[in-house]
């Protein structure tokens, strides 16, 4: 079996799972703080605008002054450090909250890897560490075209971020030559929207998270590379995408899926607590989903403490998505 075939794709739900929250308490932290309170402006910008990482886009390179722009920076700087602070809980690796055993998780994760040769891939639209603090078991993970850090992927990376933990992401003429040189490794993951700890190699207090809008990822070359890298992924031959947690909000990433079902036989495997019929029915609203649906290969409704419980017996619902996920005839 090729595993190059096969990838991973998440979105906020898979890390809701260990008590990451969802985008509307995001936006519900960030609106509430007093720095942004206190600005009549960024009050109103937030009410009409409930995509908090479009808003904080519009901020930093809109007209708005330093104060604002500081506001804004450091509230969603505080937001991200309670989600880093729920994602790095010691607690997690010991399973002993949020009933999810992650090294069932880990297990599934290291799933996707692949060799050298034919490399496995693993994308996110999440911005937190969660991976990069709880995945430590399996196939080392490579971020292409960010600076490594030795800690990320160990079981003891859970402390505070530090300065050092701060990553520069390269510009145009600095991808450039990546790209040219691309990095070997087995294993790749991408993401999609980027991290609160990458900072815009243009400005280096402007964090590199993007979501919905086209021109938020094609300002910065990484995330307009990491874009064009899925597009090639999930439209290659024989090519069966996992997809935990995602809301399908994205009209950027559903068109992508959509057309590479439609063009190239995508096949979908959702891991998800929905009905089946609740979530066609959702898709009916979502935007450019054309054809999505009837990419559908694979549908597992269920929470991931379902699948993965504390404790160390593997679950016949564990079994049957092994079975026929990974160990099928593709």
């Amino acid at each position: 079996m090729n595993r190059g075939t096969l990838s991973l794709f998440t979105g906020a739900g898979f890390t809701y799972n260990f008590g990451a929250p969802l985008a509307q308490t995001m936006w519900s932290w960030i609106f509430n703080q007093p720095r942004i309170q206190s600005s009549r402006k960024l009050v109103r910008l937030l009410q009409n605008n409930l995509d908090y990482e479009g808003a904080y886009y519009s901020v930093m390179t809109g007209g708005y002054t330093d104060a604002e722009k500081d506001a804004m920076r450091l509230a969603m700087s505080e937001a991200y450090e309670k989600v880093d602070e729920i994602v790095r809980s010691p607690e997690i690796g010991e399973c002993t909250i949020h009933g999810v055993n992650i090294e069932r998780v880990q297990k599934l994760i290291a799933g996707f890897a692949g060799s050298t040769g034919n490399p496995g891939y693993f994308f996110t639209l999440n911005q937190d560490l969660f991976i990069e603090r709880n995945y430590y078991n399996g196939p080392k993970l490579h971020v292409p075209g960010v600076p490594p850090d030795r800690r990320w992927f160990d079981v003891n990376y859970f402390v505070p971020l530090s300065a050092r933990d701060f990553r520069r992401i390269p510009g145009q003429e600095e991808l450039e030559d990546i790209k040219r040189n691309p990095p070997v490794s087995p294993f790749y993951y991408i993401k999609l929207h980027g991290s609160y700890n990458w900072r815009s190699d243009e400005q280096s207090e402007y964090m590199v998270i993007g979501r919905n809008k086209d021109e938020m990822i094609d300002r910065e070359p990484l995330l307009a590379w990491y874009l064009s890298v899925f597009k090639e992924v999930v439209s290659s031959d024989n090519a069966h995408l996992m997809i935990i947690g995602y809301s399908f909000s994205d009209a950027h990433i559903n068109g992508i899926i959509a057309s590479a079902v439609r063009k190239r036989g995508l096949k979908l495997h959702i891991i998800s607590p929905q009905s089946p019929k609740s979530l066609r029915d959702s898709l009916k609203e979502k935007p450019q989903i054309d054809g999505l649906w009837e990419g559908l290969s694979g549908y597992y409704p269920y929470k991931l403490k379902e699948i993965f419980p504390t404790g160390h017996s593997e679950t016949e619902i564990w079994k049957a998505i092994e079975e026929q996920f990974f160990r099928r005839e593709l």
